[in-house]
């Protein structure tokens, strides 16, 4: 594990985000979670910021079942 955050993985709803959290904590990552609303999206999406690459959290939560709606850098 390394101590830079990863970019933002958009999640599809607050459940979800919550279930990310819980499952990266528990596998000694530090893992926040902010809200995004304003034009640019449909909705509020929430966005989670891990302490590792990207592409290892994604597969992380894939791995486990829960749903991504993207990443960015």
């Amino acid at each position: 594990m390394n101590n830079r955050k990863s970019g933002a993985i958009a999640m599809p709803s607050v459940t979800y985000a919550m279930k990310a959290q819980k499952l990266l904590t528990s596998k000694g990552y530090t893992c926040d979670i902010q809200r995004i609303s304003g034009s640019l999206t449909k909705s509020c999406t929430y966005n989670i910021y891990v302490n590792e690459d990207a592409d290892i959290v994604k597969k992380i939560l894939l791995d486990n079942h829960i749903l991504i709606d993207g990443m960015e850098s």
